[in-house]
């Protein structure tokens, strides 16, 4: 059985109904038996202060509990460095949960500051069934994911030797599906870092009626399947032609702002340098990328010669 992958995002905003109150107590004492004794009081007095609030004793919960050696370490006669036991720690975490109200989480943290313990205390606003919002998520995320460009789609479909970045270029060359389902080897083969075998394995794929079922069960589903990249050209096309590489860290603009620029006027945009590279746009940190270009004797431009390029 095969699996095809497409994502989406989900997100709704739930109002928190209930209020998670975690509270830590720790204590040391030189014997076992006092620190076991002394947990057990606070614990009492915690309890009891809550009771006063109208909660039973069992809505304070134990998260966890433990009592750990306390060790000190001395310099013997013999000048050499030992340990000995001077005392135990215990360690009780607990929380109450109750309906949001911060008028009575302002009384119960007034009771806890004027108590004879001081319990750390962390608060948390949360919901009480969470999973009756999972249907609405689900729904809001395949929605999302009807909108992906189609670069998601076609990582998702699984094709041998094509990931995400060959998916990009395909999505950046090609109006929709079935362009890219109809494009032959020529065309393909001219796109940035496609070699033979991954050409053929494309051809391949869209040929078969294993994609032909899938695409008209995803058109029928409602799932986009046409290029967003495509979008962005212009009737400006004076980077027709030409390949970029952009690496490191330019001043202004981030590396998607100025691939989608680029992509805008025609040219292409490969994530590695060959003889085929027309312009190495470079920035700070430029690494192996700038190297290999000065090598090839590749043309480097910085982010204001490229400004000056698409005014």
């Amino acid at each position: 059985m095969e699996t095809m992958k497409i994502t989406g995002k989900g997100r709704i905003s739930v109002k928190p109904d209930k209020i998670r109150l975690n509270m830590t107590m720790e204590e040391s004492y030189k014997e076992y038996e006092v620190t076991l004794s002394q947990s057990s009081n606070t614990t009492k007095i915690l309890k009891d202060l809550f009771v006063s609030f109208g909660f039973q004793k069992d809505d304070l919960k134990t998260n966890s509990f433990g009592i750990d050696s306390k060790y000190e370490s001395y310099k013997a006669k013999d000048q050499s460095w030992k340990k000995r036991l001077v005392g135990y720690t215990y360690t009780h975490r607990m929380l109450i949960e109750f309906d949001a109200d911060n008028r009575k989480l302002g009384e119960i943290l007034y009771a806890l500051a004027h108590s004879v313990i001081t319990p750390e205390i962390s608060i948390e606003y949360t919901m009480s069934d969470p999973e009756k919002y999972k249907d609405e998520l689900l729904k809001n995320a395949i929605e999302d994911s009807k909108n992906n460009n189609i670069d998601k789609l076609i990582t998702g479909l699984g094709i041998k030797n094509v990931g995400k970045q060959s998916a990009k270029v395909l999505a950046e060359n090609f109006a929709d599906m079935d362009e890219v389902a109809n494009a032959n080897y020529d065309q393909l083969i001219n796109l940035p870092d496609f070699g033979d075998t991954m050409v053929n394995d494309i051809i391949k794929y869209f040929r078969s009626e294993k994609y032909h079922t899938i695409i008209s069960k995803l058109k029928e589903y409602g799932v986009n399947v046409v290029s967003k990249s495509s979008e962005i050209k212009s009737d400006d096309n004076r980077f027709e032609g030409m390949t970029f590489v952009i690496t490191g860290t330019l001043p202004t603009m981030k590396r998607d702002e100025a691939s989608s620029l680029i992509q805008s006027f025609g040219g292409k945009v490969s994530g590695s340098v060959s003889k085929k590279t027309s312009y190495v746009l470079a920035g700070e940190e430029a690494g192996s990328k700038l190297t290999k270009a000065e090598t090839l004797g590749i043309r480097i431009i910085d982010e204001e010669e490229f400004k000056s390029m698409i005014k």
